[in-house]
């Protein structure tokens, strides 16, 4: 019996459990590794001899990816009561996968007939202009593509209302991993967004006016039938920075306010506080003020236009030093590996854009228990790809707009984050059918 390892830990995939008792009835069965401390699915008549390395996957109750070697990805497709294995080769070599098992009076899907043809529409910054190393949106979007989803391409200025219904100017997108030739893009047409099976919304902050425009029309093709990736209400009801503070017992002292003469109280009471905007990003426009309280005014004047504007005063956490956490949840899932952004010496700011680096680490204890508090009500809203900010011991900010840092998880530890984000999509899509 060779074992597929595909390891996984209770906390990661809690959701697979209600499926363990269907796969030993398909003739999957279960093995345990002390080694690891995980439970494995093994195939008798699966050849994997090419296999190399255990690595971790993310699945979920109707999709599952693992991804066994640099160039394969096996995936294996559960319904109601047919199980078949099937590979999808993207470079040279050969994995034999001999044997299916169905269910009594189940039909065996075939690979393609098991593969389920979506569309998925992407609303970003200009595709030519990112990234190509660092970009999330493109290695989400390749996921998206690995997974069969065809592929559309929207600007913020694509979508309109047209007597109340939701269309864009799409343009059909590939995506390829290469920092040479990353996209190519066909002839725009019109389309319905309601018509598309999920959009990801993926315009970076500022949160303007133009940006809550948008999520009126995207909120419109979800009355459509779209699935919209993080949910439209949601992201204009979820400010990052006053999203953290429903979960006081997470979070350290903090104060909202724009009164000037409450936030010189709080630093008082404090002494080492950071200010900061409620609609910054990337580290902008964030102030240190220690105990001495040297240029308190001018930083209260500046943030709040005197007194006209809500500002976020909060009490400093020292542990900045060892890094500001990135820590991704999928559909309140976290990812297991996290990214701390560790300041420059010097700075008090961990973002990579304010000149931090970035060094991907395991998960804490605490790590885990903040998201446990956090999951139940991301999953309620609709967020289904959320990062979540964490200094020290304490949750400072839970970004649902544009969360970043899948490519350096991604690079260190193969958490294959956009796989992960994908699995829970087609997951949700085929509850609709």
């Amino acid at each position: 019996m060779n074992p597929l390892f595909t390891y996984f830990r209770a906390r990661e995939n809690f959701y697979l459990h209600p499926f363990l008792s269907r796969l030993r009835g398909l003739g999957v069965y279960l093995c345990q590794d002390r080694t690891l401390g995980g439970t494995f699915i093994t195939e008798p008549q699966v050849n994997l001899a090419a296999l190399k390395h255990r690595r971790p996957y993310g699945a979920n109750n109707h999709h599952f990816l693992l991804p066994i070697q640099t160039t394969y990805l096996i995936k294996l497709h559960l319904d109601e009561a047919a199980l078949t294995l099937s590979t999808l080769q993207v470079g040279s070599g050969n994995i034999s996968i001999s044997h299916n098992h169905r269910g009594a009076g189940s039909k065996i899907p075939s690979t393609t007939e098991a593969k389920m043809n979506y569309s998925l529409g992407v609303v970003m910054d200009p595709i030519a202009q990112i990234n190509f190393k660092k970009d999330t949106t493109l290695a989400l979007l390749q996921a998206a593509q690995d997974s069969g989803f065809q592929l559309f391409y929207f600007e913020q200025s694509d979508l309109y209302l047209d007597n109340g219904r939701a269309i864009g100017k799409g343009r059909p997108l590939r995506v390829f991993d290469d920092a040479e030739r990353w996209f190519s893009l066909e002839e725009a047409r019109e389309m319905p967004l309601g018509e598309l099976d999920t959009i990801l919304m993926r315009i970076d902050p500022p949160f303007d006016n133009e940006y809550i425009y948008s999520t009126y029309i995207l909120e419109a093709a979800e009355r459509e039938g779209a699935l919209v990736v993080n949910k439209p209400q949601s992201l204009r009801d979820c400010n990052e920075k006053i999203f953290a503070t429903t979960f006081p017992q997470c979070c350290p002292p903090v104060l909202v306010s724009k009164d000037m003469q409450r936030l010189r109280e709080f630093h008082k009471t404090h002494r080492d506080v950071i200010f900061k905007p409620l609609d910054g990003m990337g580290g902008a426009g964030i102030f240190h003020c220690k105990p001495d309280g040297a240029n308190l005014g001018a930083i209260l004047e500046m943030l709040t236009q005197h007194g006209r504007q809500q500002i976020m005063a909060q009490r400093y956490i020292p542990e900045i030093k060892d890094g500001d956490k990135r820590i991704l949840v999928v559909d309140g899932v976290a990812v297991p590996y996290c990214l701390a952004r560790i300041p420059e010496a010097g700075e008090t700011r961990g973002n990579l854009a304010a000149g931090g680096r970035g060094e991907a680490r395991p998960l804490t204890d605490r790590d885990r228990w903040i998201v446990e508090q956090v999951a139940p009500t991301l999953k309620e809203k609709g967020l289904l790809f959320v990062g979540l900010d964490v200094i020290g011991d304490y949750l400072t900010e839970i970004n649902v707009t544009s969360p970043t840092c899948v490519r350096e998880i991604d690079a260190a530890y193969d958490t294959y984050i956009g796989a992960r984000l994908m699995s829970a999509i087609t997951h949700r899509l085929a509850q609709k059918r």
